[in-house]
């Protein structure tokens, strides 16, 4: 393929990663939000279990109340989860989305001289860094997408067995759990995943300390 070509390809590939970043903080804001309901959903099946909650004339007049409460609430998180869940599937297609765009960059070297991979050219983009600078990049994007994808199925799992010990299905309740503040931490990370644009790419050759967060930028250039 002509170096034409091959930069040409290069930026296709490379807008489907910026894409797919955008499309990232979308859906992280929503299951964020989804996610912060069902914490404090479940925060409050374990408050309603605690007898001080319910004043006594209202358990004397309403003695199934706070089991109605419970049975309503657990219900309303099962709902939640499987939202939650919903948003993550699309937030993992969109990861797999980026991989693939990192892959087709990996592959367009192979097809390259090493004077056309290595260096800058005139191209407005590719003049900030070579082929094979921008492959490196994405492959380390298309890695610390990935990591914050497993912090995010791990918290969900929490939730999920926290949901279970609910329902009675498990006697095992997950550590820290009903932590709210320990919760909190977690929704923080969701919302603001502290770590994901100051992860770091690793670049071959380069003394500079190159972030995600610059890769982004680096590709708004071409917006």
């Amino acid at each position: 393929m002509a170096p034409r070509g091959i930069f040409r390809s290069a930026h296709d590939s490379l807008n489907e990663i910026r894409e797919g970043e955008r499309r990232w903080d979308g859906w992280n804001s929503d299951a964020t939000k989804v996610a912060n309901e069902l914490v404090n959903l479940l925060l409050q099946q374990h408050s309603a279990q605690l007898p001080a909650v319910w004043h006594p004339s209202l358990t004397f007049m309403f003695p199934d109340l706070p089991r109605r409460f419970e049975d309503v609430n657990l219900e309303e998180s099962k709902v939640k989860l499987s939202q939650l869940r919903n948003v993550l599937d699309k937030m993992r297609q969109n990861v797999f989305n980026i991989k693939a765009a990192a892959e087709k960059l990996n592959k367009l070297l192979l097809q390259t001289d090493q004077d056309t991979a290595n260096n800058t050219s005139e191209d407005p983009l590719f003049a900030f860094g070579s082929l094979r600078f921008y492959a490196e990049l994405a492959n380390g994007a298309s890695k610390a997408y990935d990591c914050a994808m497993d912090t995010r199925y791990e918290h969900i799992s929490e939730l999920e067995n926290t949901i279970k010990h609910f329902e009675g299905v498990s006697d095992v309740l997950p550590s820290g759990a009903l932590d709210s503040d320990g919760q909190l931490v977690k929704l923080l990370i969701w919302q603001h995943s502290p770590g994901l644009k100051d992860s770091q790419l690793d670049v071959c050759g380069r003394n500079a300390i190159i972030t995600l967060a610059d890769f982004d930028e680096l590709l708004a250039l071409e917006s």
